[in-house]
């Protein structure tokens, strides 16, 4: 069976915002699936220059007393500006933690084509109910970006879950 968009949360790790969640420790501070509330606006100094920005956070299966199969991490909407991205990775192990935004984890592999269910990154399963899994992003805006009030792009993840 198909998974409804309740089943899965997204929560910011280590401090628990958007600007501490470089890892760590997990939170009980969902975040959501917008890609802008986990990295805020970019300044005009760093759209002008350029820069590279890292993000943790933790996916849970809130499907009580269900396991999801076959689970897929992938963007389902894109930046709104041409000259921004977002990579995303799995980070199975999961105790990383990053010094500042600015810093990549080390170990991971991140994608920027996982667009859809088909071409999604693979999350471990059977996952079971009321666990986590760790996701890294990564924001790209490439020199000379125009600023945006906001830069939208959404996370997703789909599976199935068992019945």
């Amino acid at each position: 069976m198909p998974l409804d968009a309740t089943m899965i949360k997204f929560y910011y790790t280590g401090g628990g915002t958007a600007v501490a969640s470089l890892g760590g420790s997990a939170t009980a501070n969902e975040c959501g699936i917008s890609i802008n509330s986990l990295f805020g606006n970019i300044t005009s100094t760093e759209a002008a220059s350029g820069i590279v920005k890292y993000r943790a956070v933790d996916a849970k299966n809130e499907h009580g007393g269900k396991s999801i199969t076959d689970a897929a991490l992938f963007r389902s909407s894109a930046t709104t500006s041409a000259t921004t991205e977002v990579w995303l990775a799995f980070d199975s192990v999961a105790t990383q933690s990053i010094a500042n935004e600015l810093t990549a984890p080390t170990g991971l592999t991140f994608y920027n084509t996982a667009v859809s269910r088909a071409t999604g990154i693979a999350l471990s399963t059977p996952w079971t109910a009321g666990t986590k899994q760790r996701l890294w992003l990564k924001l790209v805006v490439d020199a000379g970006t125009s600023t945006l009030a906001v830069d939208a792009g959404e996370l997703a993840v789909i599976g199935d879950r068992v019945p």
